[in-house]
């Protein structure tokens, strides 16, 4: 559950602590491992999502990412600076053998270096133009409800879930772990239909 949202909010604006976001990486670790137990009642909405981004990095797999090791992994946040203070304190961290690199851009910005670009709620959506472009660069996009990308976060009442269109990503060249799609709230593509809900209660935090 989220807590009160302005109090955690400015929490979230001053970037936190690196153990702060190791917990919440923990926590929704578990929640990816099928954890049902998982709660997130003392952090914000901003919080939550940038554990899921997170471990939305950790269970997919990008075409070619062995090649130029030495680059940094990078995450995109487009008009959501709460977000990206959030995920700043895992910088000092690798991810695929990696360094971390938590970039704020605008709707504007190159994104087709970015591993990662999340558009926020404050952002406006991709446009068709730009989610070709992303994917044609295999950039996983995250967006918010009723916009599209790869992932879209959704709330139901006072929890954080996510839907997964697996044909954006394979058109973006990404392979999802079956981890991930089983806590996912809905799962759009999949192969037995086209719209399949799966792991309803344990895909919301």
């Amino acid at each position: 559950m989220i807590g009160d949202k302005e109090r955690n909010s400015e929490r979230a604006a001053s970037g936190g602590s690196s153990g702060l976001l190791c917990r919440l990486i923990l926590a929704l670790s578990l929640a990816l491992l099928s954890c049902r137990e998982a709660s997130s009642a003392e952090l914000s909405e901003s919080e939550v999502k940038a554990a899921f981004l997170y471990n939305f990095a950790r269970f997919i797999k990008w075409p070619e990412m062995a090649s130029e090791p030495s680059r940094p992994f990078r995450f995109c946040i487009i008009d959501a600076p709460a977000i990206a203070d959030a995920l700043k304190g895992a910088m000092t961290k690798t991810l695929k053998d990696r360094p971390i690199s938590v970039d704020i851009l605008t709707y504007t910005s190159a994104l087709e270096d970015c591993q990662v670009a999340y558009f926020g709620e404050k952002s406006r959506p991709p446009s068709r133009e730009i989610l070709q472009r992303l994917a044609e660069a295999s950039v996983l996009v995250v967006s918010e409800e009723g916009t599209a990308g790869v992932i879209s976060f959704i709330r139901r009442e006072d929890r954080v879930g996510f839907i997964v269109n697996l044909d954006h990503a394979r058109t973006s060249r990404l392979t999802l772990s079956s981890q991930l799609l089983h806590v996912a709230a809905y799962v759009i593509g999949a192969p037995e239909t086209k719209s399949l809900q799966i792991g309803l209660r344990s895909g919301f935090a």
